[in-house]
């Protein structure tokens, strides 16, 4: 079962390919909206709790990430590869965020963001990787990261200030600590404590990868899956389920969630998984094209964003408005895996 899912010669597990891949191709989906207020409800991001569609796919990579590491990762490797790479997609990420506000105004810069959340992730993981080999290292830092989490979520902050809504707590003052601007008012979606249930997030993925390598790998990957859903449910009771905080619930249950994804891709033969499969070994420059692909839609011509021109194209087919701007996004994203595939033929893709 495990030699049906890897490329010949390569050692690579194709399911772990076209999960990456499926999230990847989610995150860029629900970016490329081009009007939130008409968007199928699971396109949109559930707000400061609850869990759509949209919410499960960052998630989802982070976990792919700490499975990728399972593979790539060894006991006592060199921090400095690892270091470069998260430096680069951090760096990748800050001058992707200037792209879509250009100002030379510095507090005007954002530092938080996607990419930069999967560098210190991935960063943090590796350094949990390197101390060993087994599952249980990872599974045990995972539970501390988000025991520690859900415990820091309900602290004061340094005024005295507690609360989980949005810019409360702890969590607010840190976000607010950061130099620079935040994505929304007082706190920011990829902010700083919020990181610690990310970087469980990760770890989940590399226990529970490392874990599967000692027997049937689609059966173990389910089970933890089942677990960690089961697990969600008490700390769900604790804090409520959101991205904006990646509560610990919303840890595990995104966790599980991508396990057993998972796991029915260890099912499947791998031709059913070469598309997402080619998208997950592209992800890298297929985020960066679809960013900068927003960076000019956000452009303006004739007093209206390029956005705003391709949705009012799309609003004049026949069909519902939340189905035109699914088609739009469909559209554009089309149209970056297309300069995708072409930059990938030149061997010009990008790579941390």
């Amino acid at each position: 079962m495990i030699a049906r899912h890897r490329a010949a010669g390569s050692g690579r597990d194709v399911a772990l390919d076209a999960v990456r891949g499926f999230a990847v191709a989610g995150m860029i989906l629900v970016n490329l909206q081009p009007q939130e207020e008409i968007a199928y409800r699971q396109l949109v991001h559930a707000g400061w709790t609850g869990v759509h569609f949209a919410d499960l796919v960052f998630p989802m990579f982070l976990v792919i990430v700490g499975c990728t590491l399972a593979i790539t990762g060894r006991r006592n490797a060199s921090i400095g590869p690892a270091l470069r790479r998260a430096l680069v997609l951090i760096a990748i990420g800050v001058v992707l965020g200037w792209l879509l506000r250009p100002s030379l105004d510095p507090h005007a810069l954002r530092l938080p963001g996607v990419l930069q959340r999967i560098g210190i992730v991935y960063l943090l993981a590796f350094l949990i990787c390197r101390q060993s080999s087994g599952a249980l290292a990872p599974a045990v830092a995972a539970a501390v990261l988000l025991v520690g989490h859900q415990f820091l979520l309900f602290a004061p902050d340094p005024l005295g200030v507690t609360g989980i809504g949005p810019g409360e707590g702890l969590a607010g003052w840190l976000d607010r600590q950061l130099p620079g601007r935040l994505h929304r008012p007082g706190w920011d979606p990829e902010g700083v404590l919020s990181t610690l249930s990310a970087t469980g997030s990760a770890l989940i993925g590399l226990s529970a990868y490392r874990w599967s390598r000692q027997g049937s790998r689609a059966l173990r990957l389910a089970l933890a899956g089942l677990a960690l859903i089961a697990l969600h449910i008490p700390a769900a009771a604790l804090a409520p389920l959101g991205k904006p905080l990646w509560t610990p619930g919303f840890a595990l249950l995104t966790g599980g969630i991508t396990l057993l994804v998972l796991a029915a891709g260890q099912l499947m033969p791998p031709r059913a998984l070469a598309p997402f499969a080619w998208l997950g070994r592209v992800a890298l420059t297929l985020f960066v094209v679809h960013m900068l692909l927003i960076a000019l839609l956000l452009r303006t011509i004739g007093g209206d964003t390029l956005w705003h021109h391709a949705l009012a194209a799309a609003l004049r087919l026949p069909v519902p408005p939340a189905l035109a701007a699914l088609l739009a996004a469909l559209a554009l994203g089309g149209i970056a895996t297309m300069l995708t595939r072409l930059l990938q033929r030149r061997g010009w893709l990008i790579r941390a």
